[in-house]
């Protein structure tokens, strides 16, 4: 990562947009790992930057397995939805006919990047679910465009003004959570539904089986 390897060590206050020693020296550990478990002599760890492995660490707060498992989960999203193969028109194209609009809507007083998604417009019936992932995927890429992003994390915001049940597939949001809770080296500081529907509580208790709690107390209702 260039002249980034001088990094003080970890004790040592340091600018949030520049690696500390430990992780860097995580960050070849992650390397190595990948390198280790390639398969059929596909160099996988070639694919990604040392930059993108080091946001799986910050996210991994340096923890090396934990960092690795989210890559994997994150790679085999990749493969199963052929991210590779996909350009931008395919993705703008699908997010079009889903009716889904994903947009940035600035940064709060934290510095935590807004993303914004209009969830009422939604048809998970027109939804290709591999580019609507990739388009996701292209958006955190943006907002976390640097070190400090990464470790400062996202706020993403939902407008539920007009979402029904219409709008609403169990399998698609699983599918969803695999990418920003065990997948893509994102953190997600905060989740906020802006005017939901008074049933949303059920909307919640299903989420409960498959969102961690640590990502469920993260999730706040404004009306």
């Amino acid at each position: 990562m260039g002249d980034k390897s001088s990094s003080p060590p970890a004790a040592v206050a340091v600018d949030d947009n520049v690696l500390t020693a430990e992780e860097e020296a995580a960050v070849r550990d992650l390397r190595t790992r990948i390198e280790e478990s390639k398969k059929r002599g596909i160099d996988v760890a070639a694919k990604y930057t040392n930059f993108e492995l080091a946001k799986f660490i910050i996210v991994a707060k340096c923890n090396v397995e934990k960092a690795y498992k989210r890559f994997k989960n994150f790679h085999k999203l990749r493969l199963k939805h052929k991210f590779d193969e996909l350009s931008e028109e395919d993705v703008l194209k699908s997010a079009r006919k889903a009716g889904a609009f994903i947009g940035l809507g600035g940064r709060d007083k934290q510095g935590r990047a807004i993303v914004c998604m209009d969830a009422g417009a939604l048809d998970p019936d027109k939804l290709d679910a591999g580019p609507l992932m990739l388009a996701f995927v292209k958006m955190f890429e943006k907002v976390n465009a640097d070190i400090a992003s990464t470790r400062r994390g996202i706020i993403f915001c939902s407008s539920m003004h007009n979402f029904g049940w219409k709008n609403f597939s169990l399998k698609l949001e699983k599918e969803f959570s695999g990418l920003y809770q065990e997948g893509y080296p994102v953190r997600m500081a905060g989740m906020l539904m802006v005017d939901p529907p008074w049933w949303i509580n059920m909307v919640m208790k299903i989420a409960r089986t498959f969102l961690k709690k640590k990502l469920m107390d993260r999730i706040q209702l404004v009306t």
